[in-house]
């Protein structure tokens, strides 16, 4: 074991720098101190022996400070350094110093030495105890003469008094030993200095990394933040696509359409104004022309062009372009965005064609006081498309319901004809059963059979189970316009083209070959090759063919397409058209529900130019209600129509109404008041006006429902 491992004995990894270099500086001293001992014991020996014990433990008290450590016991090491060997070296001092005689320089000296180990080897923190060991020590630094006094004076001290040898030896161990202690003292701190200047530039260099990797991170939130913002503005595009797809399909007209799709739009947007234009001359294109079916927060001027032509404006131009156009400088007196309380002029603009499948069927216009963002526009491309496929599916449904409204008038006409077409059905049905038995009995009755079926005027087929035609009498063959042989051994599908009713013929041939059981299909349409349209009444029965031993379906239609009479045909157009006037009156007075609202506003601020038309809109109000009640001619959209009065189920509609308009008469006749404030005529005007068209829009939907 060399030198530099027993200095490092009771070293840890575990250990702080400062505690490691206090366990090899109390090494040291131990060594040291055990080292210095030896020339002592020696010495004593030979002329002091009866205080070698206190040398010798002195000696011991070092040896155990190293094993303490070894040990990791450190506290104990610096008890018995910083205090233990004070208290036998002042032993020793009082021993060998006569009585009356002032302490003994050399091992005054000495003594000193070992008083101060505690400076050496505690830190900082143990200030606490650093202290009391010095106070403790100097106690004992000072009490060597009173010690003195308790002992016996046995010992010739004239060795430490008077050999200047032995005091030069002395004196310069001490001056040795307390250098040493400084200087290791010393090289422990430059060693501690040296690596925390070590410590000070890998945290310098850690903390250019932290710089760097914060660089980064900051980068990296940064990006961070641009993927959020694009996340909110998908989630925004996914929440307003799933918000309109639920107001389109709560859409059955087109005029709650408009209002609902500009509602939305100002809401969701958060824009200032829209307005919906649509094209209402489906059938004639060649004339085509944009109808302001609804809008939000337009001026007066606004409300009055409602009719635009292809070309015409910057609406105009949109629809013939088919491209949408942003415009961050309206053109100066292009349009106001008016409230209750002013208007102002917009300042930003989009214009929004409505196509779907290349065919163009209106413009949304949006106007705004800020900027309309990039992901906005691409939001209205995309709900564009879907409000154009919307607007094609409610004229589609409109459509569908004046088919069916013509469909329900011929279903009731047909019913007279039933009980006839029963009968019919059941001679055919005998004829069929004896035609059939004959077939199986001789040939000659076969083609007797056939005769009959062929001179039957209504169309006759047979059919197996597959639904191929297996026979067809004449009136069939015609109705397909061809030959019996290109016809027998195929399926409706090669000659009826509307996919609908093919499902509806294969459904009932499924259920007669299934069930064994007749049906009586209920009135049917198909489309043919040649693009003609048929209306049948046909009655289905299976029976058992004996020569293949299969379900075959027998079938026997009536064509019904011509049997409705002019007379019928101008009835149900006259209920038709009584009930799409009854529609547009109601939307002509939630139009001029929201006129009186607009021209209030205008005459409380002071616009008298616009009270006769005030004036002239309500009583004009007034005259709808009275057709609605009593019924009349509706001069302002047929001078030549006549309806009548409104449906009972609606009475409650319009008792809502009536009591509505009580109301807001009374509002309207308090704006000349001086004695009652802007604000109040404001809410008064605005709440009953508000209430009114409210009332109106419910009218107006229970009408589209007739």
């Amino acid at each position: 074991m060399n030198f530099k491992t027993i200095i490092n004995v009771g070293k840890n990894s575990k250990n702080t720098e400062d505690e490691n270099a206090k366990i090899e500086l109390s090494n040291f001293i131990s060594v040291g101190f055990i080292l210095l001992t030896i020339p002592f014991i020696i010495f004593e020996l030979f002329f002091m022996p009866s205080v070698l014990y206190l040398t010798l433990m002195f000696q011991i008290t070092c040896i155990l400070s190293l094993l303490c450590n070894y040990l990791r016991m450190y506290e104990i090491t610096k008890l018995l350094l910083s205090f233990f060997l004070s208290l036998i070296f002042t032993l020793f001092h009082a021993f060998v110093m006569q009585i009356g005689d002032l302490p003994i320089a050399t091992l005054f000296l000495l003594q000193l030495c070992i008083a101060i180990l505690p400076w050496f080897l505690f830190s900082q923190s143990e200030n606490t105890r650093m202290y009391v060991y010095l106070f403790l020590n100097m106690i004992l630094f000072v009490s060597v003469p009173y010690l003195n006094r308790y002992l016996e004076d046995i010992l010739d001290n004239s060795y430490f008094k008077n050999t200047d040898i032995i005091t030069s030896i002395i004196s310069v161990i001490s001056i040795i030993g307390i250098s040493l202690g400084i200087g290791y003292s010393k090289f422990i701190n430059e060693k501690n200095f040296l690596k925390t200047n070590q410590i000070l530039d890998l945290m310098q260099k850690e903390t250019e990394k932290l710089s760097q990797k914060e660089q980064e991170l900051n980068t990296y939130i940064s990006e961070i933040d641009k993927n959020k913002i694009l996340e909110n503005q998908r989630n925004w595009a996914a929440t307003g696509k799933a918000t309109f797809a639920t107001t389109l399909r709560n859409s059955d007209n087109i005029t709650v359409l408009g209002d609902n799709v500009v509602y939305n739009i100002v809401t969701y947007l958060n824009v200032n104004q829209a307005a919906f234009f649509m094209d209402l001359n489906d059938e004639n294109p060649e004339n085509a022309y944009l109808e302001l079916v609804a809008c939000y927060a337009y001026d007066r001027k606004k409300y009055l062009k409602k009719h635009i032509e292809p070309g015409e404006g910057l609406v105009g131009q949109v629809y013939l372009e088919k491209k949408y156009l942003y415009l961050d400088n309206i053109p100066a007196g292009y349009s106001n965005i008016t409230s209750g309380l002013g208007s102002a002029a917009p300042k930003y603009l989009l214009l929004m064609p409505l196509i779907s499948k290349d065919e163009i069927e209106g413009v949304i216009e949006i106007a705004s006081f800020q900027p309309i963002e990039k992901y906005k526009i691409d939001f209205m491309e995309e709900l564009t498309e879907e409000i154009a496929s919307v607007i094609t599916s409610v004229k589609i449904a409109e459509n569908t319901k004046k088919l069916l409204l013509t469909s329900q008038v011929q279903t009731e006409q047909l019913r007279s004809q039933e009980e006839e077409m029963r009968q019919n059905m059941e001679e055919m049905m005998a004829t069929q059963e004896e035609v059939m038995r004959r077939q199986i009995e001789s040939d000659s009755q076969s083609e007797m059979l056939n005769l009959i079926i062929n001179n039957i005027p209504f169309p006759i087929f047979l059919k197996n189970s597959k639904g191929d035609y297996t026979m067809v009498n004449d009136a069939e063959a015609k109705l397909f316009n061809k030959p019996k042989n290109e016809i027998l051994g195929k399926n409706d599908a090669d000659f009826v083209t509307n996919k609908d009713a093919l499902v509806e013929i294969k459904k009932s041939d499924n259920h007669v070959v299934e069930t064994l059981t007749s049906l009586e299909l209920p009135l049917q349409q198909i489309v043919l090759e040649n693009g003609k349209q048929h209306v049948f009444k046909t009655i289905k029965t299976p029976f058992l063919d004996k020569r293949t031993n299969e379900v075959s379906i027998l079938g026997i239609s009536i064509e019904i397409t011509k049997n409705l009479s002019k007379e019928e045909v101008d009835l149900q157009d006259s209920i038709t058209l009584n009930n799409n006037i009854t529609i547009n009156l109601a939307g002509r007075q939630r139009m001029l529900s929201q006129k009186i609202g607009f021209l209030s506003f205008l005459v409380m601020e002071g616009e008298s130019d616009v009270q006769e038309e005030l004036s002239a809109t309500m009583q004009f109000f007034e005259e709808t209600l009275f057709i609605f009640k009593n019924g009349g001619v509706t001069s302002g959209l047929n001078p030549n129509v006549t309806i009548t009065k409104l449906d009972s189920s609606l009475n409650s509609k319009l008792f809502d109404i009536e009591k509505s308009w009580e109301v807001a008469k009374s509002n309207i006749s308090i704006l000349e008041n001086p004695n009652i404030s802007k604000n109040e005529k404001i809410n008064r005007i605005k709440n009953s006006t508000q209430d009114l068209l409210g009332k109106s829009n419910s009218l107006v939907e229970a009408c589209s429902k007739l």
